[in-house]
């Protein structure tokens, strides 16, 4: 079903399959209810024939992997791997769309086994005179047109009576809409002795339902209309987000509401999440650079830090259902939440619906849930500058390194020269990867960013893959790298190519409406000017070599690194003591605690 289903879309893209065919999907749908399967239909007709809204990696449609139609939240704009928090999903429902993907794949069955000659012909073309051929044109001659003006679209905002601001942008492309309410919460406001607490409560709430609607006939609702509601949380925030049909979205709205208002919580569930939380801590070892992420943080930001700090067997077991009831009374007001919606819909319309179902009468403000102390990273990190921690992965052939130190926030005055900077480290033309891995052959990947937070400080990281024998080889020419960018700074051509990369990279986060809306809600998330995206491109253009010369010199701080290294303590060790015999090397237990 895979494979037809991915060898339709690929027909389908390049007009192999006639109108006859699809037409011939379409007949074959028209079995199912019409009623039921017309909303579908279009959206799934859509989905194939403009590189699929929904179309995950697996070629089966999923709410889950639909994230340009979803509002997200995170803490920092490119945040290091390995902080952030799953969110806990219910399994998805194709019942609605089978009727579309049994059309499809009966039409590329047919296709593909009718077919007595290629489906594309590839015909010769008129002879090129030599005279007409340009020899020796470096791709560095390209040129192309420069980048228009950033202007975001029009949004509604509004802010209801107790206190939930709410953001809503239409966009009539396709008969969908998503949103999602972002709370001023997260992981980094739990306990220490209740580390976990945050995405249990996501499971459960999601999960368990409301108090008049069970989990169970939740999903049924849900599945029978293909929409989805799920729920997480990240450092600094949580968030339920939904997903559903422009026909379904009053009944999707409502059953959100229900649940944020009047949460079950029920035993079982928490129970079967507790469960689901161990075992996820018992594989969490599995991936090299999983511990890589977990143990630099703890590093950098300190081992008690709530930037660092993971849930353990033990905290996890320690929770009990009085403190997911706590933590929705402290958090879940509408008064420390925002809410964004995309999607075809009527804004004046989808006003009103929200005041009649999240205002004041039905969901009242709480005094108590204000938005939490941020916690200052300078005050609890516990750099271990100049120490190479070294974590051990048995059965690895390589080695994972990564060293840096705290950084900045994107308020920076430094952000946009810093972020020039990436661009002239990273990349297959880049510094780090010309020196590291081209020239010297040490890394089977590199790279060095500073990555900001919104609202604390975020971190300068640079590392890599290599062979365990040449770890310290690695290190040795990484730092030797950074270094002689004081002596042999970034050229002018340099900075205007990582300029022009930058902004190029920067504007795919905006492809489409829910982008554009999901940045807005962030930097009104975190208190930043409402223009903020459509000034990033005129600071960047204000970047000049001196910017990012002193950027280099000043923001990356050699002294100040902290170093760890995952992977076989015998292959890696002696290459640590011969290139860096300076270093002190700790051994850090990253074993599971029962």
């Amino acid at each position: 079903m895979h494979r037809c289903l991915n060898t339709v879309h690929t027909l389908l893209r390049i007009n192999a399959i006639p109108q006859k065919m699809f037409a011939m999907c379409s007949t074959i749908c028209s079995v199912q209810d019409e009623s039921e399967a017309n909303g579908s239909f279009v959206v799934m007709s859509h989905c194939f024939l403009h590189s699929s809204v929904f179309v995950g990696a697996g070629g089966l449609p999923s709410s889950r992997s639909s994230s340009r139609y979803a509002v997200c939240m995170s803490g920092a704009s490119d945040p290091p791997p390995g902080n952030s928090v799953p969110v806990v999903a219910s399994p998805p429902s194709l019942k609605r769309c089978k009727a579309v993907f049994a059309g499809i794949a009966a039409a590329a069955m047919v296709v593909l086994l009718g077919q007595q000659e290629p489906a594309v012909a590839f015909t010769a073309g008129p002879p090129v005179a030599a005279s007409q051929i340009e020899l020796g044109r470096a791709h560095t001659t390209l040129e192309f047109a420069p980048l228009a003006e950033l202007k975001l679209p029009q949004y509604t905002r509004l802010e209801l009576q107790n206190g939930l601001q709410i953001y809503l942008m239409e966009d009539h492309q396709v008969p969908l809409v998503s949103g999602s309410i972002v709370f001023h919460a997260g992981t980094r406001v739990e306990p220490m002795s209740k580390k976990g607490l945050a995405s249990i409560y996501a499971s459960v709430l999601r999960l368990g339902g409301s108090e008049s609607l069970p989990g169970k006939q939740l999903d049924v609702m849900l599945e029978d209309r293909a929409a989805s509601i799920e729920a997480g949380a990240d450092s600094s925030s949580f968030g339920v987000s939904f997903a559903c049909l422009r026909e379904d979205l009053e009944v999707v709205l409502s059953l959100m509401a229900d649940v944020l208002q009047h949460p079950a919580l029920p035993e079982a569930e928490m129970a079967r999440a507790q469960q689901r939380a161990l075992g996820g801590i018992a594989r969490r070892n599995d991936d090299p650079n999983a511990i890589l992420s977990r143990e630099m943080a703890k590093v950098v930001y300190g081992e008690n830090s709530p930037y660092a700090l993971t849930a353990e067997k033990a905290t996890i077991r320690a929770l009990t259902r009085e403190d997911l009831i706590g933590y929705h009374a402290r958090y879940m007001a509408p008064n420390n939440a925002l809410m964004g919606i995309v999607g075809d819909f009527d804004s004046k319309a989808l006003a009103k619906q929200l005041r009649d179902l999240y205002d004041e009468k039905q969901w009242p403000r709480n005094e108590r849930a204000t938005a939490p102390e941020v916690p200052n990273a300078l005050a609890s990190a516990d750099s271990q500058k100049g120490t190479i921690s070294l974590a051990e992965k048995r059965e690895v052939s390589q080695a994972y390194v990564r060293m840096g130190h705290l950084g900045g926030r994107l308020d920076d005055p430094d952000y946009y020269a810093l972020d020039v900077m990436n661009s002239i480290l990273n990349g297959l033309g880049g510094r780090l990867f010309n020196e590291i891995r081209s020239k010297a052959g040490l890394a089977y990947s590199v790279s060095g960013s500073w990555y900001p937070a919104f609202d604390h400080e975020g971190v300068f990281y640079a590392g890599g893959e290599t062979d365990a024998k040449n770890t310290g080889a690695f290190i040795r020419k990484m730092l030797d790298v950074l270094s002689a960018l004081d002596k042999d700074p970034p050229t002018a051509q340099e900075v205007e190519d990582a300029k022009r990369s930058t902004l190029n990279s920067f504007v795919f986060n905006f492809e489409s409406p829910a982008d554009v809306l999901s940045r807005v809600i962030k930097y009104a998330f975190y208190n930043y000017p409402e223009d903020f995206a459509e000034q990033y491109p005129k600071r960047i253009a204000k970047v000049t070599p001196q910017d990012v010369a002193k950027v280099l010199n000043q923001r990356v701080e050699q002294d100040r690194f902290s170093f760890v290294v995952v992977g076989e303590k015998a292959k890696i060790l002696p290459s640590l003591q011969k290139e860096l015999p300076s270093l002190p090397i700790r051994e850090r237990d990253v074993r599971i605690k029962e």
